[in-house]
């Protein structure tokens, strides 16, 4: 049994001073008792003096936080004893990132600031030329050992799970790295909110407003090459992502993101420019 099958994480209230990591129940109701120690953080490009925090239960507060963004990573690992029903008693050791991306009306921001996620479908994913280019990856169900480069490098990823199987397993696996910004679904499998995740909305340009699923933290809009977004998403309430599909992608990635957001400017002032 993997951690994520008994444990999602959530990061809430969030401040300068403190954040509280949520640990929630996907066990259906087999968790007796949860206790761990967290400590750290580290970070490949930079160092701080790493705290300790025991805890008991399914909510930790830690103080002072160093929260994971793309030019910090920060990293605290974690151990988890987790005793179940059946006497059960089993331990977990993870790299977990305390997160701070939010979303305010149609922008997404981080700590606070607005962010714009640029970037694309790659051929093959390395982890450190993403990061030297800034880009965010666009990926198809990937792996944990992408999903932890791409946390341990300050990568952010889209994650599209459309006709991924076990999604419900995926997304709770996908709040454990923090890199994993966005998870993208089309409207017909969104069941339910997962805390700690964002689900974004796949759409084309003739969609409606009235299809928009209700549960969709963003909406992603997937055009062909000269397609522009329906003018109705010009004023909904929630943060707007587009992606520009092409069969394949030559040039510099961030050169056509750019090419992309001055096509839809001034009309269309999004929270994210894809290609590929």
């Amino acid at each position: 049994m993997k951690l994520h099958d008994l444990l999602t994480v959530e990061t809430r209230n969030a401040t300068d001073t403190t954040a509280t990591l949520v640990f929630h129940d996907q066990s259906v109701e087999q968790i007796e008792s949860v206790t761990g120690i967290l400590r750290g953080p580290r970070c490949r490009f930079s160092k701080t003096l790493p705290s300790t925090f025991s805890f008991e239960g399914k909510e930790l507060l830690v103080t002072e936080p160093c929260y994971w963004s793309p030019r910090l990573p920060f990293l605290y690992e974690i151990e988890l004893e987790v005793n179940l029903q059946d006497g059960t008693s089993l331990q977990f050791e993870h790299r977990l990132g305390i997160n701070r991306w939010d979303i305010h009306h149609q922008n997404l921001r981080l700590e606070g600031k607005r962010t714009v996620l640029r970037g694309g479908s790659v051929s093959e994913f390395e982890a450190d030329l993403a990061r030297e280019l800034e880009l965010t990856v666009f990926t198809e169900g990937p792996s944990e050992d992408i999903l932890r480069k791409a946390s341990e490098s300050g990568v952010p990823l889209v994650v599209d799970l459309r006709g991924q199987s076990s999604q419900a397993s995926q997304l709770a696996m996908l709040t454990w790295y923090p890199a994993a910004v966005f998870a993208v679904f089309d409207g017909s499998t969104i069941s339910k909110e997962y805390d700690g995740l964002k689900l974004a909305h796949a759409i084309t340009a003739d969609a409606t407003q009235e299809s928009v699923a209700y549960l969709a933290d963003a909406i992603l809009v997937e055009l062909q090459p000269g397609e522009r977004p329906p003018s109705w998403l010009s004023a909904i309430n929630k943060p707007i992502m587009v992606r520009e599909l092409a069969d394949s992608i030559t040039g510099e990635i961030r050169n056509k993101c750019d090419k992309l957001q001055a096509y839809l400017a001034p009309e269309f002032d999004c929270a994210g420019y894809f290609v590929g």
